[in-house]
C-alpha cells in the first residue's frame, strides 16, 4: 500500500486548513496526549500498607536480695532490698473430731467352711471371714475341714462373731445382720485358694446392735495437732497478705512474696494438748498454739525498673520495643541460692517483651526502607508487588490499594506510590 499520496493528501489538507483552525487542531491533539499522559502515567496511584515483623526478646539477670543489715562475703552486680513479713499468731480453737466408740452388740451366725481342695484346711480360732460388702466376722474355734471327696466337698460348720469395723474403717453394729448365703472369703488363704476355700453363711445374723459413745485416742490428738498447725498457718497467711496491702498502700509500690517453702520460717510453739484425757470418753477438747510466721518480700516496681535497661540494650538496630509488651506481669523469678539465715536471696529475673521493624516514614530507617521498596514495586503488576513486599524479613504481612481501581499495575512513578506503616 502507498501511503504517500495518504500523506499528500493529509499534508494538502492541514495547509488548506485556515491558521485559527490549524492551532484549534493542534491545542486538540496535545490535550488528547497530556490527558493519557495523565491518565496513564501522572494520575495512578498506590496505598501500600505494611504490618512490621515483630518477634520476641528477654533479658536475664541475676539479682540478689538482702535484708538491712546483712553481711555479704561477695559483691552482686544487681541488688535489691529483701524485705521480711512476720506474723505473731496465737489461737484457741475446740477440737471435736473424736473418735466412735462402739457400744453396741456384734451380730453373730453360724458359717459353713467348704472345701473344694484334695487336702485338708486347718483355720485357728480368730479366722477372718469377709464378704464383698467389707464385712468382717471372726470365727470362735478352731477347726479342720476335710478335703473333698469325689462325691462332695468337705465342710465344717463353725460359729462367727462381726467384728467392731469393716474394711472401710466403719463400724458394723447393726449392719451385721446379714441375710442368709452369703459367700465369704478367708484373706489369710492366697487368690487361688479362696477360689476353692471359702464360707458361706446358712443362716442369717442377728444380734448386731448399734450405739456408740466417744472416746479419745491418740490418733485424735495427732489430728488435733495438724488441725491447729493448719489454722494457725492460714491465720498468717491471711495477716501477711494484709501487711503487703498495708505496704503497698504506704509505698504505692507493688510487692511479690517469695513463696518458697525453704524461705518461709514457721516456728510452732506453746501447743497444749489434753494428753490425760487419752481414753476417756469427751466431746471435744481444747487446743491452743502458737506461730511465729515469716515470709520475705522484694519491690516488683524496683526489679522491672532494672530489668528494663537491660532489655532495651537486646533491640537490636533498626528495630524497636513494643513498649506495651513489657510488663511487671512478664518477669518470671526462680531462685537459686539463698544464705542458711535467710539473710539474702539470690535469684534470677527475666524479664520478655516484643520487638518489631521500624518502618516509620518519620524514622531514617523507615524512609530507607519505603525508597527501596517504593523502587522495587514501581510498575510490578499488584500480585508481584505483594510477593516483593511480603519476602522482606523486616514485613510481617502487607496489604496494597491501587487507583483508578481497575488497575492491575503499580504506578510507573515510584512518587506516586504511599507506603504507611501500621
Amino acid at each position: 500500500m502507498n501511503l504517500n499520496p495518504i500523506v499528500s493528501n493529509v499534508l494538502k489538507n492541514i495547509k488548506s486548513l485556515s491558521p485559527r483552525r490549524l492551532s484549534v487542531t493542534i491545542l486538540l491533539i496535545f490535550s488528547i496526549i497530556l490527558f493519557f499522559t495523565i491518565l496513564f502515567v501522572a494520575l495512578p496511584s498506590a496505598r501500600v500498607h505494611v504490618w512490621p515483623r515483630m518477634s520476641s526478646v528477654s533479658h536475664t539477670a541475676n539479682i540478689v536480695l538482702i535484708k538491712s543489715g546483712a553481711v555479704l562475703g561477695f559483691m552482686p552486680k544487681h541488688t535489691l532490698e529483701l524485705l521480711p513479713i512476720k506474723s505473731n499468731i496465737n489461737k484457741l480453737l475446740t477440737f471435736d473430731e473424736i473418735s466412735k466408740k462402739f457400744l453396741g452388740e456384734y451380730a453373730e451366725t453360724e458359717m459353713t467352711i467348704i472345701n473344694e481342695s484334695d487336702e485338708d484346711y486347718q483355720f485357728i480360732g480368730g479366722t477372718r471371714l469377709v464378704n464383698q460388702a467389707g464385712m468382717i466376722f471372726k470365727t470362735k474355734e478352731s477347726v479342720v475341714v476335710s478335703a473333698a471327696t469325689a462325691i462332695e466337698a468337705g465342710t465344717v460348720k463353725v460359729t462367727a462373731v462381726a467384728q467392731t469395723e469393716d474394711l472401710y474403717g466403719e463400724i458394723i453394729g447393726e449392719r451385721g445382720n446379714v441375710p442368709a448365703g452369703l459367700k465369704w472369703e478367708i484373706p489369710g488363704l492366697s487368690l487361688e485358694e479362696r477360689k476353692i476355700v471359702y464360707a458361706r453363711n446358712s443362716e442369717s445374723a442377728s444380734g448386731g446392735t448399734s450405739k456408740y459413745g466417744t472416746e479419745l485416742r491418740e490418733e485424735d490428738i495427732k489430728l488435733a495437732t495438724k488441725k491447729i498447725e493448719q489454722e494457725l498457718t492460714k491465720t498468717a497467711k491471711i495477716r501477711t497478705e494484709e501487711e503487703i496491702k498495708n505496704l503497698e498502700a504506704r509505698t504505692e509500690s507493688e510487692y511479690t512474696l517469695l513463696q518458697y517453702d525453704v524461705l518461709t520460717s514457721e516456728a510452732f510453739s506453746g501447743i497444749t494438748l489434753p494428753m490425760d484425757l487419752i481414753g476417756k470418753s469427751v466431746k471435744s477438747i481444747p487446743i491452743e498454739g502458737t506461730l511465729l510466721y515469716e515470709m520475705l518480700v522484694y519491690n516488683k516496681d524496683e526489679l522491672f525498673n532494672l530489668l528494663l535497661p537491660g532489655l532495651r540494650d537486646h533491640i537490636e538496630d533498626g528495630q524497636e520495643l513494643i513498649e506495651e509488651s513489657t510488663s511487671k506481669e512478664g518477669i518470671s523469678v526462680h531462685v537459686i541460692e539463698y544464705d542458711d539465715d535467710l539473710g539474702w536471696v539470690k535469684i534470677t529475673a527475666e524479664l520478655t517483651g516484643k520487638e518489631r521493624h521500624v518502618l516509620s516514614a518519620k524514622t531514617l530507617e523507615g524512609r530507607e526502607f519505603g525508597e527501596r521498596v517504593r523502587e522495587a514495586i514501581s510498575g510490578k503488576s499488584v500480585r508481584d508487588a505483594k510477593r516483593i513486599i511480603q519476602n522482606y524479613p523486616e514485613v510481617d504481612r502487607t496489604e496494597v490499594k491501587v487507583w483508578p481501581p481497575w488497575r492491575k499495575a503499580m504506578p510507573s512513578l515510584s512518587s506516586n506510590i504511599v507506603l504507611t506503616s501500621q
